[in-house]
C-alpha cells in the first residue's frame, strides 16, 4: 500500500525508499535502492550495504524519481564500484 501511494504521488519517494532500505538492512537483507551506507570496520571507509539485484538498482531508483546510484554516492563521498556490470 505504501509503495502504491508513493508511486501515485501521495507520499514522498525519498521517504519510501529510505524506509524500505533501512528496514531491509535492519533485518540483514539486501537493500533495494542503495540508500544505506555503513562504515567498514576493517578499512574505516564508508561503503554501500549490499544491494539486491544490483544490476537493476538504477531502474528501481528511476521509478521513484531518483538519480543514478553512482551520482548519489558521489555526493556522499562514498567510493562505489558496482559488483555487476
Amino acid at each position: 500500500m505504501i509503495r502504491q501511494a508513493t508511486l501515485q504521488g501521495d507520499l514522498s519517494p525519498m521517504g519510501y525508499v529510505y524506509m524500505q532500505d533501512n528496514l531491509l538492512v535492519l533485518i540483514n537483507k539486501p537493500q533495494m535502492f542503495g540508500t544505506q551506507i555503513r562504515l567498514n570496520t576493517t578499512t574505516k571507509k564508508k561503503e554501500v550495504a549490499p544491494i539486491d539485484d544490483e544490476a537493476h538498482v538504477d531502474e528501481r531508483r528511476a521509478e521513484f524519481g531518483l538519480g543514478p546510484l553512482a551520482d548519489y554516492l558521489k555526493r556522499l563521498d562514498v567510493n562505489y564500484k558496482p559488483s555487476v556490470k
